[in-house]
């Protein structure tokens, strides 16, 4: 017995072969349910986030944190925000020499982008593949030849100068605690 011009054997393995190769196939999204896709925005995101168990100095950076995020990417479609969106947004800030703000920057969106996943209304978080910035520090530990140069000068500046340094030296107190 055949079906068409192949024997049924053959015809039974290869409806089996094809069914196993549909299973694997990730199905995709019909058209009425890709345009229920939601309408929510970064901004709309950016309300979600809770501040529970945080002090009000994390709150107020947060807060402006949130302010540069929200004018540069506010109205993009959480649905449809990319890592370009995301990494377009931290080359701005790192363009006007502000690595350690676009660090901070790029956390609390992939801390955002963490919630939108946790709602739903991400399918993954775009900033997590940003490159972090690269701050270079400043500043540096006084050498004990500055320190006693400076220690030279200080009855100059001021007569207890010299006093509140070796004071600071000895005790290690920070900087308002000497001064007082």
């Amino acid at each position: 017995m055949s079906i068409g011009y192949a024997p049924i054997e053959q015809a039974i393995f290869e409806v089996l072969e094809a069914n196993a190769k549909a299973k694997e196939i990730v199905p995709t999204k019909r058209l009425v349910e890709r345009m229920e896709i939601g309408e929510e925005t970064v901004a709309d995101l950016l309300l979600k986030m809770p501040n529970t168990d945080v002090k009000p100095a994390t709150i107020a950076a947060r807060r402006h944190q949130d302010k540069v995020i929200r004018e540069t990417l506010g109205q993009v479609k959480c649905s449809t925000l990319t890592t370009k969106h995301v990494a377009d947004m931290l080359e701005a800030i790192e363009a006007r020499g502000k690595m350690q703000w676009s660090v901070n920057v790029r956390s609390r969106m992939k801390a955002v982008c963490r919630r939108g996943m946790a709602l739903g209304w991400m399918g993954r978080n775009p900033a997590e593949a940003t490159d972090k910035a690269k701050v270079m520090v400043k500043r540096k530990r006084m050498t004990l030849e500055v320190f006693k140069a400076t220690l030279a000068k200080a009855p100059e500046v001021a007569p207890w100068l010299e006093n509140a340094m070796l004071l600071a030296l000895v005790s290690g107190q920070e900087l308002s605690t000497v001064r007082r």
